[in-house]
């Protein structure tokens, strides 16, 4: 049952860290949730790496470590680490959540970007949790996380071309007339 639990804690904690990462960006909560599962499982390791020396020792008997769930911790730790690489713009993980969203974003964006619009009320396009959307000057954009402390992090539709620059903005284009925006302060 405990390794049943560790087993099912790690994949849990592996898919919170695939929603995060997957975002336009990943804020303070983003580093939290890694850090703290993060300090978990290496604790872990070491707590298994010390029952492996008490084995060896003969103090403890071999039928409680053995199991191929010992592994769940190193590779878990692996696979949040290999995520937390690939974050951003260019990572694999949010080029599929993209992806997977980008016909209900345009959808969304299509009735909006020859006007002016601007909402703060949170709403889920696609797979993005949006909360913030503006429309003007021929582009939507689409706020979906905030990026660092004070930064936000997001999509931008600008079927008339490059996106155009309202603060200390940064873009990685994405595909056709979509961007990644960093919108600094």
């Amino acid at each position: 049952m405990i390794r049943g639990l560790f087993v099912g804690g790690i994949a849990s904690w592996l898919a919170v860290i695939a929603v995060v990462y997957s975002d336009a960006g990943s804020g303070v909560f983003g580093m939290f949730v890694f850090l703290g599962g993060a300090v978990a499982l290496t604790a872990a390791v070491i707590v298994q790496g010390l029952l492996s020396l008490l084995r060896r020792r003969g103090k403890i008997s071999d039928a409680r470590l053995r199991g191929r769930w010992q592994l769940a911790a190193p590779i878990g730790l692996a696979m949040a680490l290999a995520m937390a690489l690939q974050a951003g713009p260019r990572g694999p993980l949010f080029r599929l959540r993209f992806a997977l969203s980008e016909h209900a974003l345009e959808a969304r964006a299509r009735p909006l970007v020859a006007g002016s619009f601007q909402s703060t009320t949170p709403e889920w396009i696609g797979l993005f949790r949006v909360g913030r959307i503006d429309a003007h000057e021929g582009q939507v954009r689409f706020i979906t996380t905030p990026c660092g402390v004070v930064d936000a992090c997001g999509l931008v539709y600008a079927p008339s071309g490059s996106p155009s620059r309202w603060m200390e903005d940064e873009f990685t284009p994405l595909r056709g007339a979509w961007w990644h925006v960093f919108e600094g302060f």
